[in-house]
């Protein structure tokens, strides 16, 4: 990585190289976090628009693919709000968030479920502040920063 740091984290502007895959990602980072940037891989093929977690585990939250050919290729943010039915309820249990995120992350296992479950317990207190059992459907839905994304950055299911 070089770039600008604060507290141990990559923050500001900087570049992540991927030396075993050839891959680069450049952009904004804060506390640690790819926010909005370019990744382009050994192919050619290059993604630009924002990004949810950490270098070493981001995802696409909403840009474009330029593939090797020319074509370009839209990548939509993700609609969380969608997987609860249209419900208006304003805030969100952990077993609603759990079952939103059920519906969106793949998982062919018990225990990538298991995963899911344990992640989301580990990371719930960060955004059950004051501790209702409740969150708001904004802290489970915003990008990069939010319940979801967070637990998306942080489970690897095969």
């Amino acid at each position: 990585y070089s770039g600008e740091w604060e507290g141990g984290l990559k923050s500001g502007q900087g570049t992540y190289f991927c030396k075993a895959s050839g891959a680069t990602l450049v952009g904004k980072y804060e506390k640690g976090n790819l926010t909005h940037g370019t990744f382009s891989d050994k192919f050619g093929q290059t993604y630009k628009g924002a990004f949810a977690g950490a270098a070493s585990s981001v995802s696409y939250a909403g840009g474009d693919w330029a593939l090797s050919s020319g074509a370009v290729q839209p990548v939509p943010t993700p609609d969380w709000l969608s997987t609860f039915d249209g419900e208006s309820k304003a805030k969100l249990s952990k077993e609603d968030a759990y079952n939103g995120l059920i519906m969106v992350i793949p998982h062919t296992t018990a225990h990538a479920k298991y995963v899911i479950q344990f992640t989301l317990d580990q990371a719930w207190p960060e955004f059950d502040k004051d501790n209702t059992g409740c969150i708001s459907k904004e802290d489970f839905s915003r990008p990069a920063t939010g319940l979801a994304d967070t637990v998306i950055a942080t489970v690897k299911v095969n």
